[in-house]
């Protein structure tokens, strides 16, 4: 298996009605008569997310007012009280751009009355390299301080959440797996392998986390679609008996329709994420400050199994501080 190794992990306010925005240095100040809006046709919480982030990177970065639709569980997040409701603004815009596969969009020579409707793409390396043709994408500069602090702020819960009681003396590990639950139908599986990782890949990656801190003992939180979890956990227990690891999930009523934003949440209480290709955790790696973060890059079949080729490790500032400190004590 092959590695990549990632290292680590100007405002300027704007009036839009009653509303501030936050927009990027360079942005100019004729785009606020102009407005960006995001869509995502079907999907997941975690695919609504990202299409969310996506049009709200292209609001930021050109100054360009952003109009809310809601999705579902939209409404517990705090940007459902924050955003300009599309329903309310759309009839300003006569003038509609929704960019296609292959477009050079330059946001700024377009006049006002233009809303611009940015539609859902993976920032999966694996599914850009299979899907991408079919999408209009650009790149978002996810490590921007500006940008990310204001999705830290925005992509908030509305209404409280109980905390996980995590263990202080372990390092803890938000574990994704996903396995469909009911949700995903065969096809999902056969065109996006990545997002169903098999047990060997958890089990690796677990290992490497194990070894990136220096055999500390672990605290795993299984986060899964699954409706039997507990059966996971007992399999991994049994596959990693040799280290010194804790293990917990949701024990009883797991479904994919039950704890979506508890779980979306909870994943970002802990030190280190190991996910599969899925915008679920995807999203979460992006707005949340993780030590290491563990993910799939390209994948391949091997007599009808998944295998996962190349992952990316991607090791905060504070983990590669740590890593130094390890070193000069050796």
């Amino acid at each position: 298996m092959k590695y990549i190794l990632s290292i680590s992990l100007l405002f300027s306010p704007m009036l839009f009605g009653q509303k501030l925005l936050i927009s990027h240095p360079e942005a100019q100040a004729d785009n606020q008569c102009k407005g960006v809006t995001h869509y995502a046709a079907t999907g997941r919480l975690g695919d609504q997310l990202l299409a969310y982030l996506h049009s709200k990177w292209i609001s930021y970065r050109y100054g360009i007012p952003f109009l809310y639709k809601p999705f579902d569980y939209s409404d517990q997040f705090v940007f459902h009280e924050e955003e300009i409701p599309y329903e309310t603004k759309a009839y300003h815009f006569p003038h509609v751009i929704t960019p296609r596969p292959g477009d050079h969009i330059d946001y700024n020579a377009y006049g006002s009355g233009t809303l611009f409707d940015i539609q859902y793409f993976s920032e999966s390396p694996w599914e850009r390299l299979i899907w991408g043709p079919q999408w209009y994408t650009f790149s978002v500069d996810w490590k921007d301080p500006v940008f990310r602090k204001e999705m830290q702020r925005l992509i908030k819960p509305r209404f409280p959440i109980p905390p996980h009681e995590i263990p202080k003396d372990k390092i803890s590990v938000a574990l994704h797996i996903r396995l469909g639950g009911g949700f995903d139908p065969p096809r999902t599986w056969a065109a996006y392998p990545a997002k169903f990782p098999p047990p060997s890949y958890y089990i690796e990656q677990l290992r490497t986390i194990y070894a990136l801190f220096h055999k500390k003992p672990l605290y795993v939180y299984l986060f899964t679609d699954d409706q039997h979890p507990l059966e996971l956990v007992h399999a991994y227990q049994k596959q990693l008996s040799d280290l010194d690891i804790q293990f917990a999930c949701r024990e009883h009523d797991n479904h994919h329709t039950k704890n979506v934003v508890e779980d979306f949440f909870a994943q970002m209480q802990y030190d280190c994420l190991i996910r599969p290709d899925s915008n679920f955790s995807l999203v979460a790696g992006k707005i949340n400050d993780y030590k290491v973060i563990i993910s799939p890059i390209l994948c391949s079949e091997q007599n009808g199994q998944v295998h996962i080729d190349t992952v990316l490790i991607e090791k905060s500032d504070e983990f590669l501080q740590m890593e130094k400190n390890w070193e000069n004590n050796l």
